[in-house]
């Protein structure tokens, strides 16, 4: 019998904490959402139930899947995010109060409809809804 201590593994990182390091984003893991955004989620959760998308033809059980607030109908493995890009003015709207604003004036966010974070939900907010949304 060794006197070696055995190393144990550290916890995985959550995946929506890998996911906003990668993309330079926060990361709080106990925001309270507003209501408007609990609302949004629990439409969204509703269509899911309804089985009103499209899924992407990569999904395999357990890998995480993407959705966004601006094409709520289509899920998609991480490699096809880019099937959820928009461009010009739909790039530009706020998805909390659909006001158009400036180029580069949209603060991305992410949030997840399980605790695992394997189902995550891209969204895009203007200054001010921003601001609502978390509070500084």
């Amino acid at each position: 019998m060794s006197n070696r201590r055995r190393v144990r593994p550290s916890p995985s990182a959550h995946r929506m904490k890998v996911l906003a390091d990668a993309a330079g984003l926060g990361f709080q893991p106990d925001h309270e959402p507003s209501l408007w955004l609990r609302e949004t989620i629990s439409d969204l959760r509703a269509s899911i139930m309804a089985a009103a998308f499209r899924l992407c033809p990569h999904l395999r059980p357990g890998m995480v899947v993407v959705t966004a607030l601006w094409a709520p109908g289509r899920m998609v493995c991480t490699a096809c995010l880019p099937m959820l890009a928009v461009a010009g003015d739909e790039d530009r709207t706020c998805d909390r109060c659909g006001d158009i604003v400036e180029a580069g004036q949209i603060h991305p966010g992410m949030t997840s409809l399980d605790p695992s974070g394997s189902l995550l939900v891209l969204l895009g907010l203007c200054p001010t809804c921003s601001r609502r949304e978390v509070a500084a």
